[in-house]
């Protein structure tokens, strides 16, 4: 790799400042380093930590991350953060809100012109906006799952319509606000959005851009592939303003609402849609080498952190910071470091709708100055269009708050980055040169301006958890310097999880080219310090000012106009876009090539593509240069397309089923300076078609070589024929597989019905659990009376105490009469042994009593054993029925699987129903205990009674009470156990 730093210049440096690493997040490579292992080496603390800033309604279980990107061991798959539930709005807004940020305000709406009303919104304004919009299409009758396609300009509804999509668990689908209507309506059918939110129009500098209308024609289109959208909601963003005269649009009544009635008075909150981290959060169109536009599909839990953590690392974000990024929502960048990275930060920003030019050439570094921006992050292709204007309308400009500046989109030339570090930067700004795509989510390698010397063009390191490599064509891993293919070996967190619809698409587009890794489609180069350099795509993919468009994209708009019969486009470098997009033409026969014809052909993409989408060169081609199997040599088409094609070394031309087309392409070029003008042109057509006639002779002698064929496609059509015989065979298979299908869906069918009478004995169960609950009331209030009774013993007992206290006077009356009287003295004599004769009968009962007494407490000792015994019965029987929930996922499984578990299953359950039988029959001999029990302690009152014993009564019949009310809640406990026993055959 001698050669290896030939084109760049690796050793020209940036360094942090004191001021700047003292301040940041991560202040020194040694702390990145640190970071960087644990990401890689201890994920699942590393991501679990951060995660525990944010509200998660159910806790993951797992960080992850768990994936395959090995397809020979089975589908392609990444999973973050499993288990847990959680929502993005509720984290970008409901949170902060309960944080105190709910008065800081979220963002500034700087509108295209400047005398527009800018309008600002606080986090808690933000949050009412979001949920009324939410319960509005909820009302509609969006639900979690669901497509929403929003085709806006940025206005606040933007940000908004994709914080309420994402409160009702629905998959919002941006679409940018320059793409035709044929682009739209693709998106809108491959989606199955029946819910559109647009606006009226919106003033694209001086220019109005209909939205409306736009979404008027693709309805149509939609409607005519099948697909009807159901509601059209309409912001009036010209409407009611000095621009109103410029929207021009129709309304479909039923269909047609503008936002503010939509909206109305709805409430303003919503409760959330609590949502699995692996659950859909949004989808996003971008170009394929395919030609179709693929949706990328992002997913909820591990997308939050990822541009959480890139939002607050690479950017250095703190509180008092305000933020502006220039990027479209309709765009990655949008997404990503618009409306979630920076709320899931409480940041402010700027939220920008204009053009850098309009009305002056300097209106960002104007928005910079009137927000006191301190981070400013847009896209090379700006920065360069801005530098053709020269310094003076940036320095014009108070731009002192500046103290970070990004790059976004595509790789930034290192002119441009100096230009852009010394003019706007004053050359005290960090420049965070970011990389990144739509399909990773987040930044994949970029400079932590704290901790890292920059190097004017590359992208820096590695963020955390990304784990690069750069193969070789045969796909081996490079060490150390090297050039070739950019690769990942592992997922960030917010990587897509599919192409929406078409995961094999997913796979093949994405891990197809080298097993095991997921393959970016870029070039790249690693210095000698182990810093990544970007040097473009490798597929048929173009980055025209960040903007990726499919080249078969735009080969499909030209084909479909009428006078073309064939076109290949490839990209080539641009001063201002990075990539311009020169297009080779082949007209129909007959047709000239006039160069009135191109301006026809550039509006012909403009309409079916878009305006970003134009091609920057028409080149005529009245052939291209195949192969002999028909293939297109595109690295030719791709050399000459550069500004010294004429001396480019255009390699082996030897596999060309016609060489001389080269020069043909040549001597049509767009670039190509001659004094005769098209008379060179001219002349070279008349020897192609001179050319022609004797490949015409040629044809002959190919229709003999065909005529050779003949036999062997006979031949290939009895293998046909045999073919068609297996895939009859085939299809019987099939069908006997779907007779199978189709008893087994039977079969479940039937297990449905069984678990419909399951529930409704569990409703009858339900209803004896009522019905104990209400005996155990009536208990209860047989308790309290008992308690009543014992206090009226407790009075009789002490107006006994007071009748025995006369008594006692009584006879010291008596015995001071017998001292008094000897006559008195036998007739007391003989009322003392009266009373002697009574107190033995008084002892005498009072031992059959304490006999009594002795009887019951054992039988009451024998209850209580006999109340123990089940207890431990019910407590062996609980164990029993956690063991059967634990075995209930299994179960349905099973069920599912084969019969004969179920049949099993069957068994088990009405042996467990014959147990719960068995334990209620006990539990009734139980209850008839208690009630002897209570019988005899009534029998016992008696006999107190008897002898005025009214308080011991009270106090039994309290102590019998309890008793049966503890055994009253043991009959609850074993009714509990008897539907959750029937439960388990669920």
């Amino acid at each position: 790799m001698s050669d290896f730093n030939q084109n760049i210049n690796a050793s020209e440096t940036y360094a942090p400042t004191p001021e700047l690493s003292a301040k940041a997040h991560v202040k020194s490579m040694e702390e990145y380093q640190r970071m960087y292992k644990a990401s890689i080496e201890d994920a699942e603390s590393f991501w679990g930590e951060m995660a525990k800033q944010f509200h998660w309604q159910t806790p993951f279980e797992k960080v992850g991350p768990e994936f395959n990107f090995d397809r020979s061991k089975g589908p392609v798959s990444v999973k973050w953060f499993q288990g847990g539930k959680t929502n993005l709005s509720y984290n970008c807004l409901d949170r902060n809100v309960q944080e105190g940020n709910g008065d800081k305000p979220a963002m500034y709406h700087e509108g295209n012109d400047v005398d527009d009303v800018h309008a600002s919104f606080t986090y808690s304004q933000l949050l009412v906006k979001v949920c009324q919009l939410a319960n509005a299409l909820k009302e509609e009758g969006v639900k979690k799952g669901d497509r929403v396609s929003v085709y806006l300009p940025m206005v606040a509804e933007l940000p908004s319509a994709m914080l309420a999509c994402a409160r009702l668990g629905a998959v919002h689908s941006v679409v940018f606000g320059g793409f035709s209507a044929e682009s739209l309506a693709g998106r809108i059918i491959d989606a199955q959005s029946s819910v559109v939110i647009t606006a009226d129009g919106v003033m694209r500098g001086a220019k109005p851009v209909q939205l409306k209308a736009i979404t008027d024609k693709a309805c149509e289109l939609t409607s005519q592939g099948g697909f009807e959208v159901r509601r059209v909601v309409c912001v009036a963003r010209l409407k009611g303003t000095a621009r109103g005269d410029q929207a021009k649009h129709s309304w479909a009544e039923g269909r047609d609402v503008w936002y503010s009635d939509f909206v109305g008075k709805q409430a303003e909150t919503c409760e959330c849609e609590w949502m699995d981290s692996e659950d859909p959060l949004f989808m996003l169109y971008t170009s394929g080498s395919t030609g179709k536009p693929k949706g990328v599909l992002h997913t909820t839990g591990g997308y939050m952190l990822s541009s959480f953590a890139t939002m607050k690392y690479t950017f250095d974000y703190h509180p008092e910071d305000v933020y502006f990024c220039t990027a479209d929502c309709g765009w990655i960048t949008g997404h990503s470091y618009v409306t979630y990275g920076p709320m899931l930060n409480a940041a402010t920003q700027v939220l920008f709708e204009g053009v850098p030019t309009y009305p002056e050439v300097d209106r960002f570094w104007k928005v910079c100055e009137k927000y006191k921006v301190s981070i400013f992050y847009t896209a090379p292709t700006a920065i360069r269009s801005l530098m053709k204007s020269g310094d003076e309308p940036v320095t014009r400009n108070d731009l002192s708050s500046l103290r970070l500046l990004g790059s976004v989109g595509e790789p930034i030339n290192p002119e441009a980055w100096k230009w852009y570090h010394r003019v706007v930067g004053g050359g005290r700004c960090a420049i965070a040169d970011t990389y990144w795509q739509t399909e990773t989510g987040s930044h994949l390698i970029t400079p932590l301006v704290g901790a890292m010397t920059c190097k004017p063009g590359s992208a820096s390191l590695p963020f955390f958890g990304v784990e690069p490599a750069i193969l070789d064509e045969n796909g081996k891993e490079q060490e150390g310097e090297c050039s070739g293919r950019l690769v990942l070996k592992r997922p960030m967190p917010s990587m897509m999880r599919t192409v929406y619809g078409d995961h094999q698409r997913f796979e093949e587009t994405y891990f197809s080219q080298f097993n095991g890794y997921y393959f970016t489609g870029d070039g790249c180069k690693r210095d000698k310090d182990g810093y990544y350099w970007l040097t473009g795509r490798m597929d048929d993919v173009i980055n025209v000012s960040g903007h990726r468009i499919g080249t078969a994209e735009v080969e499909s708009a030209l084909v479909a106009h009428s006078k073309v019969a064939e076109a290949a486009v490839v990209g080539f470098p641009h001063d201002i876009k990075g990539e311009g997009i020169w297009c080779y033409i082949t007209l129909n026969e007959g047709v000239a090539y006039d160069d009135a014809l191109k301006a026809e052909l550039k509006k012909q993409v403009r309409e079916v593509i878009g305006a970003f989408a134009q091609p920057d060169e028409i080149h005529w081609a009245p052939g291209l240069p195949k192969t002999r199997s028909g293939k297109i040599m595109r690295r030719v088409l791709r050399k000459l397309a550069l500004p010294d094609f004429e001396t480019q070394d255009l390699g082996d031309t030897s596999t060309l089923a016609d060489p001389s087309v080269v020069e043909v392409l040549k001597s049509y070029h767009p670039r190509k300076k001659s004094d005769g003008g098209y008379k060179v042109l001219t002349e070279t057509a008349q020897r192609y078609e001179s050319e022609k006639v004797q490949g015409e002779v040629e044809i002959a002698d190919v229709k003999d070589m065909l005529n050779a064929k003949r036999t062997e496609e006979e031949r290939e059509t009895r293998r046909r024929d045999r073919l068609e015989s297996e895939l009859i065979e085939l299809r019987q298979t099939m069908e006997a597989r779907e007779r199978t299908l189709r008893q087994v869906k039977a079969e479940i069918k039937q297990q449905e019905e069984v678990k419909a009478t399951t529930e409704s004995q569990l409703n009858v169960q339900r209803q004896i659990i009522e019905n104990k609950k209400q005996e155990e009331a009536n208990w209860q209030r047989q308790i309290g009376e008992l308690k009543r009774q014992k206090q009226d013993g407790s009075d009789a007992k002490k107006k006994l105490t007071e009748e025995n206290n006369e008594l006692d006077k009584e006879l010291k009356a008596k015995f001071e009469e017998i001292r008094t009287s000897t006559a008195e003295r036998d007739k007391t004599k003989k009322s003392l042994d009266l009373l002697k004769r009574r107190k033995a009968l008084d002892d005498e009962e009072r031992h059959e009593m304490n006999l009594a007494k002795a009887v019951l407490k054992t039988e009451a000792e024998n209850l209580i054993r006999e109340i123990e015994m089940l207890k431990k019965q019910a407590e062996t029987d609980s164990k029993t029925i956690a063991d059967i929930l634990r075995d209930r996922e299994s179960l349905n499984r099973a069920l599912i699987r084969c019969d004969d578990r179920t049949k099993d299953q069957s068994k088990k359950v009405k042996t467990h129903d014959d147990e719960a039988q068995q334990l209620e029959e006990e539990v009734k001999q139980v209850k008839l205990d208690v009630q002897d029990a209570i019988k005899q302690a009534y029998d016992l009152d008696k006999t107190r009674e008897k002898y005025g014993l009214e308080c011991s009564l009270a106090n039994s019949k309290y102590m019998a009470a309890l008793e049966a009310s503890s055994l009253t809640r043991l009959v609850y406990f074993q009714a509990c156990i008897v539907p959750g026993a029937q439960e388990s055959r669920q």
